[in-house]
């Protein structure tokens, strides 16, 4: 049997359209005889690198000795009908363009293809990535070329001129001038390397195209291949693959015979079910008529070379100053200039740890990559752009500290280079750079600039269909019911990256449903699994940059980010480092965004200038702080078991906080006790070995970091710096094979040292325990020097810290919340927002209290806000609101803005008016805030009659420029005027609506729904009586399946949100509890949602309601009666005075019992008043005001 060679296949990287996993088309060649294949992806060579990385492994693993698997690296390619620049809407073949299939023959050729995907996009994308023949003939070396599908621009032109007839498919006489012309272009410009596409795959048309290209071949002299234009791996893969078009076009799921391609990215050409993987047999068995196309793929594959896309690392060139020979004897000048600035003098150990780093930098190349690094970071410094002190192991570089690239002292504080540089281990650096959020793109763009915007490129990302995703998007196009489509999804836990096979492990609901008697929800599930995993969309990096040596055009292939010309790669962030490309981690850390605000507020409130680099590491007050556990907004110690271990351990120095930031992880965690305890001498600290305490005192003799098993390796067994940092990689990646290996040489090392040798054993089981969870010293102290950064602000300056925190968390309402809270009761005030005190942000006022940032609400774009504070500024306070209006600048502020501020209260600074006058309509049907725009508009008559404004809207005939009068209305009830807030600002400002329950809160929740909302605490919780206040947000109620109510009511309290879905009886008991606004009272269960006796498997749980009522009657069905309790010490001549005006002034329903104890609580007198009933919420803050006491509520 002839051999052969699919060279037109579509892999899941032709997005929503091809189905097929690179490993399983692999494999399936490769079982079936096939020595080749190409990948030819609509548009873009997203899959070409893992292609040929799969390609080599497999290889590796499976081909026989000198019988590999060719990859060959293509892409199908859309042509414009005629520039590329063309994208005249009008125009509908400029949309998209004519289909055809180029194959890199060597590595001139990848190059060459590389850089034609590539200006598909930066050139020639309009609805998809086009080329065209000038780009063609300009990069044609090394590329082999052949006519695609049916969408071919040769195909296309023999459909356009020969009418296609079924009963006569064949014409006496085709019309081929067209079709010449093109193929003679296309020879101009390929030569010999252009081949004519047949396939035989089920489309009625192909029988009259291929005749034709047959001619076409013989008049022409370009030989014929066959193809089968591959999306998916088998044939019963293509009703999931329908079901992937369905997806991608959002059409709903309908028959094979109607199932059609989305028509802008292939002409609306139909499947046939036949575009699967075939085997050589039944490709010799389609063209049994014309076999040479068989034997041809042969001929085109024997053209094409093997090579690798992996490099070696290639490094952009630094200039450096003309006096400097080169970039390491640049980087030594700067490390010494650096080094006197940072240690005054340098002793001996300082230049021996310098020469040591330097020597193995120069020994590496990698001189350039530092100097890369230092100069856009103190560039960025110098722009006022804050960097974290390090991250990672590069912390550990000296070099690094003189150039500034990090701010902490590796020798100081004994962070080893090695771990950060082995000699031993040649790989790229890497160093993530932690900048604060508002700065990265500051920083990028300087990088663009210095490089050139082609020498740099932000990084793709696939997204992939988890089993979530995959199962809504399959219910969409199948019309399965939405809530049963919920319902399904709402089985798959919210564990990141889980897959059907681990949830039907947990959930064997989910599993059952596989054989329900709902045939949609089976098909759901089955196209689900078969669907899961594949790439549904790309995106762009967060973080990652390359910067090339070179032009990256000439590199790699790029494409744009979407609806800009930002350069992506097209490669992956590994595949880009495996490449040979300097990649970067440009990390936006909001913590240092907070350091610069309070850093501001700061210098605008007190002018003082604090150098938070340069803080004491000694602090008084910052230890103070740690040891009270006060760590709200404290980076890396906010969690409430942190908090508890910090007032158990009161660190007293630097040492303690990193060696937390360490320790409070899973596995190490289990040590705190013992670290703790032995600080205090409750546990003694011994060595099997004397001499270690040199590098366990400072954690007590507790193995914390990866730093300290590489110096006792070095210490015992006379490893050196490289042997050691290897052994740390070997036990951290548990590579057996390795850490045999150097198991043996620590052994014979430490014998000849005098240990024994069952003393060895010892220690190496210890360190092989310890390093699953061994942390980086390193990175452990950058981010302790951050948190002590915030700590210190904290300690010293409270008010400034916390307006910065809750400028940058607006966003995030239970972190809000908290903040509010821990503000509060440090006794701060928190004003609310103010036309004549607010800024931008959060700041703090003259009288110490913090003032909201008028960034902070809706439809306040940052713009307006800072004309507003300018106007202010230069011309003083607003004296009222007709003031106000007629000093903005109109082409910024508009209707959306002045209904902002008074939602939100900012205008509650000018007397006699009220927030529900500026929405009053009188008679006229005109609400006040209407009459002030046409007020305002009045008074800036400098403004152009012809530019677009918010004052369209009035009419000129009826324009009243005069001052209008305030209308006289009732202010908003209280909670109105809060759901107002909330709707502006994210959050309430003023207060919360839950506040006149505070005591209720108190005294009977145990729970929130922070704590209800997270699933990995439900276990702690399960089978207990749960007590929490919530209101009602939202309500959505429905039938299921089985004609039973449901409704899903969305809850919110102080802490955060939480969607309740309760079914049947659950739901109907309560269903009259559930409207917009109410505040309930709520008593319920968690109950496992089914019994595993897998202990391991995770457990799922259920919100099973036992109690709900209005929390308006909390006390009625909570609170029997309250009792005070007086000590006699504090009884006073007008206490009972006091407690009777307090009850006379909230009289309510609840009994008042009074006790009176004595100092030592051995002896009380109960006095009873069975007229004395009150209204507890007020009576007792009330009392709160006047007279010590203790409360007791009596359920």
């Amino acid at each position: 049997m002839s051999s052969f060679s699919h060279l037109h296949v579509h892999t899941e990287y032709s997005i929503l359209d091809g189905l097929a996993k690179i490993p399983d088309l692999i494999r399936k060649a490769y079982d079936d005889g096939q020595r080749a294949m190409a990948i030819t992806d609509h548009g873009n060579m997203f899959g070409v690198f893992s292609f040929v990385e799969q390609v080599e492994k497999f290889n590796a693993k499976h081909a026989k000795k000198n019988d590999p698997f060719k990859a060959i690296i293509g892409c199908e390619v859309y042509v414009a009908a005629n520039s590329r620049f063309d994208k005249d809407k009008t125009v509908r073949e400029n949309r998209s363009g004519k289909h055809l299939i180029l194959l890199a023959k060597n590595w001139t050729g990848y190059r060459n293809l590389s850089r034609i995907v590539s200006y598909s996009y930066s050139e020639g994308m309009y609805y998809t990535p086009r080329v065209d023949k000038e780009l063609l003939r300009k990069y044609s070396e090394g590329i082999i070329a052949s006519s695609a599908c049916l969408g071919g621009e040769v195909p296309q032109a023999i459909l356009k001129y020969n009418n296609y007839d079924p009963a006569n498919p064949i014409p006496t006489i085709f019309n081929l001038d067209e079709a010449s012309k093109i193929i003679e272009e296309y020879k101009s410009i390929f030569g010999n390397d252009y081949y004519l596409e047949l396939q035989n795959n089920g489309h009625r048309e192909q029988i009259m195209v291929n005749e034709a290209l047959k001619q076409l071949s013989v008049k022409h002299q370009v030989r014929c291949i066959a193809t089968n234009d591959v999306h998916f791996v088998n044939r019963e893969d293509f009703e999931a693959h329908r079901m992937l078009i369905c997806i991608n076009t959002r059409r709903d799921f309908y028959s094979k015979e109607g199932s059609l391609q989305d028509e802008d990215s292939d002409n609306g050409l139909a499947y046939s079910g036949e575009e699967y993987l075939k085997t050589t047999a039944e490709m010799v068995e389609l063209f049994k008529d014309f076999p040479e196309a068989i034997a041809n793929t042969n001929q085109l594959v024997n053209k094409i070379e093997s090579y690798r896309l992996a490099s070696e690392p290639l490094l952009p060139k630094f200039e450096v100053p003309k006096e400097f020979k080169n970039e390491y004897d640049y980087l030594e000048h700067l490390t010494y200039q650096g080094a006197k600035r940072r240690w005054k003098e340098i002793d001996e150990k300082i230049q021996e740890r310098l020469t040591f780093e330097l020597e193995t930098i120069k020994k590496m190349g990698f001189a350039g990559y530092f100097l890369i690094v230092q100069d856009f970071i103190n560039a960025g410094k110098k722009q006022g752009i804050r960097f974290g002190p390090g991250r990672g192991s590069a912390a550990g570089s000296a070099i690094s500290y003189c150039l500034g690239i990090t701010n902490f002292d590796p020798i100081k504080y004994n962070l080893l280079f090695e771990r950060f540089l082995n000699p031993d281990r040649i790989s790229m650096p890497d160093m993530d750079i932690d900048i604060e959020d508002t700065g990265r793109d500051a920083v990028i763009e300087y990088v663009t600039q210095k490089y050139g915007f082609e020498n740099v490129a932000q990084i793709i990302t696939f997204n992939t269909m988890a089993a979530k995703s995959a199962i809504r998007d399959c219910a969409r196009v199948l019309q399965l019911n939405l809530n049963e489509s919920n319902r399904l999804a709402k089985l798959v836990p919210e564990t990141p990256k889980i897959t059907f096979d681990k949830v039907f492990e947990t959930t064997p609901e989910l599993k059952k449903e596989l054989e329900s008697p709902n045939e949609l929800i089976r098909k759901t599930l089955q196209y689900a699994m078969q669907l899961e995993g594949t790439v549904r969309s790309s995106g762009v990096h967060a973080c990652g940059v390359i910067i090339g040596k070179n032009n990256l055009y000439d590199s790699l292939p790029l494409c744009t980010a979407k609806n800009s010309d930002v350069l992506v790669t097209q490669y992956e962030g590994k595949q880009v480092e495996d490449a040979g490309l300097l990649k970067m981690d440009f990390l936006g850390l909001k913590t240092l965004n907070i350091i610069s605000n309070t850093l501001y507020n700061i210098k605008k409130r007190q002018n003082i200038d604090v150098d938070i680099d340069n803080i004491p590491f000694d602090d008084k007050k910052t230890y103070e702080l740690f040891s009270m556990g006060d760590t709200t907004a404290i980076f890396q110690f906010e969690s409430p078991g942190m908090r508890k271990y910090l007032q158990e351990l009161k660190p007293e120095r630097f040492e303690d906080v990193y060696a937390m930031v360490a320790l409070y992880r899973p596995g190490p965690m289990d040590n705190i006790p013992h670290f703790i305890n032995r600080k205090f001498g409750r546990e003694k600290i011994s060595y099997p070995i004397e001499g270690m305490g040199t590098f366990l005192d400072e954690t007590y003799g507790i193995t914390v970091y990866q730093e300290q098993v590489m110096q006792l390796a070095q210490f015992i067994a006379n490893f050196t710096p490289s042997q050691a940092d290897t052994m740390r990689k070997a036990m951290g990646k548990k590579n057996e094979l390795l850490m045999n290996e150097l198991e043996e040489a620590f052994y014979q090392g430490g014998m000849k040292n005098g240990h024994p040798k069952k003393t060895l054993e010892e220690i190496w089981k210890e360190w092989k325990r310890f390093s699953s969870y061994a942390f980086n010293k390193s990175h452990a102290t950058c981010y302790a020097y951050v948190a002590y950064q915030t700590a210190y602000l904290k300690a010293h300056y409270p008010a400034e810290f916390m307006a910065a925190n809750l400028t940058n968390n607006l966003k995030d309402l239970g972190k809000i919340t908290s903040l509010i809270d821990d503000t509060m009761r440090m006794g701060i005030n928190i004003l609310g927002p103010d036309v004549n005190e607010s800024e931008l942000d959060f700041i703090v006022n003259k009288k110490g209290d913090i003032r909201f940032g008028l960034g902070g609400l809706k439809n306040m774009g940052a713009s307006t806000v800072v004309s507003l504070v300018e106007e202010r500024e230069k011309n003083g306070n607003y004296e009222n609101i007709f003031d106000f209006i007629k000093r903005q600048n109109f082409r910024l502020f508009n209707k959306r803005s002045l209904e902002a501020l008074a939602y939100a209260g900012a205008f509650d600074c000018f007397d006699n008016i009220h927030r529900a006058q500026f929405f009053h309509e009188d008679n006229d049907g005109k609400s006040f805030i209407e009459k002030l725009i046409n007020y305002g508009n009045g008074e800036q008559t400098n403004i152009s009659r012809n530019q677009t404004s918010i004052f369209d809207f009035a009419s000129d005939d009826d324009e009243d420029f005069g001052l209008p009068e305030i209308p006289a209305c009732e202010p908003w009830h209280p909670l109105e005027q809060l759901k107002f807030e909330k709707e502006i600002a994210g959050f309430y400002i003023s207060g919360h609506p839950l506040d006149e329950y505070k005591t209720i809160i108190d005294n009977f929740t145990n729970v929130n729904l922070e704590t209800i909302a997270n699933p990995a605490l439900h276990a702690q919780y399960a089978f207990k009586t749960l007590s929490f206040v919530a209101i009602v947000t939202a309500v959505k109620v429905g039938i299921t399946k089985n004609n039973k109510d449901y409704g899903t009511i969305q809850l919110e309290d102080y802490n955060g949100n939480y969607n309740w879905t309760l079914f049947g009886e659950e739901f109907t008991r309560y269903k009259h509890l559930f409207e917009e606004g109410k505040q309930l009272f709520i008593k319920a269960r968690l109950e496992e949602r089914y019994y595993n006796k897998n202990k391991d498997t995770q457990k799922n749980y259920d919100l099973k309601p036992i109690s709900i009522f209005y929390l308006s009657d909390s006390y009625d069905n909570l609170c029997k009666n309250i009792t005070l309790t007086f000590n006699v010490k504090d009884i006073a001549a007008n206490i009972a005075y006091l407690i009777k005006e307090a009850a006379e002034t909230y009289p309510g329903k609840v009994p008042l019992y009074i006790r009176v104890a004595t100092l030592a609580g051995n002896f009380h007198s109960d006095l009873h008043s069975y007229d004395l009933k009150v209204e507890p919420e007020k009576f007792v803050k009330q009392l709160k005001l006047t007279i010590p006491h203790q409360i007791t509520f009596n359920s």
